[in-house]
């Protein structure tokens, strides 16, 4: 975690020194790399910020109605450029066969945290086997289960898998496969969240194949006091 957050001061440092050098230079070509880099740090602060605050709140939720795929939605647009950057597309059909909403009693804002950490490690993975090519493939899946009672929300990725002796540490805290480049607190807390929400998270994987995750999710809770904090208040 150490080595992860001195990466990421070191691009702030770097990204504001370009772009002064920019600025004395007139030069919008090293004011836009400059830029780019800040924003990308930036965004990788924020993240960790989150985690971080994950970890510390109680374990309670503050639950509400809403649609589930609008949530799936605004995570993957978010990831959307970043992926694409690297000619990967995240395949999601928002809809595809269903016919109403898929209307579940969540916590909104942790969900949407886990969804950005899966679809974060599946991008990842994919970069990381296919860079420099049009090959890797990121795909997201959701349907209902037990005439709506159950949502089951997957992510595939052909990257490059997960070695078999890494498989039993995979949702350890500060546990990476990435060395510097991760935290380690992710799939960590993405897997405290849906436990709180009384789901599960699980994985399969095969080196050289890829990695599919899969969320499961009850739409109802009948016990209401987990409904104590809201992440906003933190």
């Amino acid at each position: 975690l150490s080595h992860y957050i001195k990466n990421i001061l070191g691009g702030l440092e770097g990204s504001v020194s370009l772009l002064r050098m920019g600025i004395d230079a007139s030069d919008d070509s090293m004011m836009n790399e400059a830029w780019d880099t800040l924003d990308k740090n930036q965004k990788r602060l924020s993240s960790l910020m989150l985690d971080l605050l994950n970890l510390a709140k109680e374990d309670s939720i503050d639950l509400g109605m809403c649609d589930f795929c609008d949530v799936i939605s605004e995570a993957v647009e978010l990831v959307r450029p970043s992926a694409r950057e690297h000619g990967i597309e995240i395949d999601f059909d928002s809809r595809g066969a269903l016919e109403e909403p898929l209307l579940a009693e969540i916590d909104s804002r942790g969900i949407h945290r886990v969804i950005l950490n899966l679809l974060r490690n599946a991008v990842d993975a994919v970069i990381e086997r296919h860079h420099g090519t049009d090959q890797g493939r990121v795909s997201v899946e959701i349907k209902a289960e037990n005439n709506g009672a159950t949502l089951i929300l997957t992510t595939v990725d052909n990257g490059h898998g997960i070695p078999p002796e890494q498989f039993d540490r995979i949702f350890e805290m500060f546990h990476t496969t990435k060395g510097d480049r991760g935290t380690g607190l992710g799939l960590a807390v993405s897997k405290r969240i849906i436990e709180t929400h009384r789901g599960t998270l699980s994985v399969s994987s095969q080196v050289g194949v890829g990695t599919t995750f899969s969320v499961r999710l009850p739409t109802r809770h009948l016990d209401t006091s987990t409904s104590i904090i809201n992440i906003t208040d933190l």
